[in-house]
């Protein structure tokens, strides 16, 4: 899941003419919805990399809880987690961010089928 996302970042092109990017990092909110945009997108590589879609979704819980603790993470648990963290703060703090929170990338694999 893992290199198959990294591998997703050079397929998709997101390395390729970075510059004409640049414009999005100085406008706010802007750059960082483009890079939660990629990481969904390289995600689903992932999870064509894997498999199938327990392997992608454990590559990613290994990511939250660690290799050890992965395989005990209750999966729905986790995922109605995403919907819990609510109110001003956690949407602002989800907007400068550059990656979604694990569990919206764990919960957006459920609605991927290859």
């Amino acid at each position: 899941m893992i290199i198959g996302h990294e591998l997703g970042h050079i397929k998709a092109g997101h390395l390729n003419l970075r510059w004409l990017n640049a414009p999005a990092l100085f406008i706010p909110f802007l750059g960082s919805a483009l890079s939660r945009a990629r990481e969904y997108t390289c995600d689903r590589y992932g999870r064509l990399a894997a498999g199938d879609r327990d392997g992608a979704e454990l590559g990613l819980i290994v990511l939250a809880a660690g290799g050890r603790l992965a395989r005990e993470v209750n999966r729905e648990e986790f995922q109605q987690q995403g919907g819990e963290i609510s109110g001003f703060w956690m949407s602002f703090a989800n907007l400068l961010a550059s990656h979604p929170p694990l569990t919206k990338r764990v919960a957006a694999l459920q609605d991927f089928d290859i």
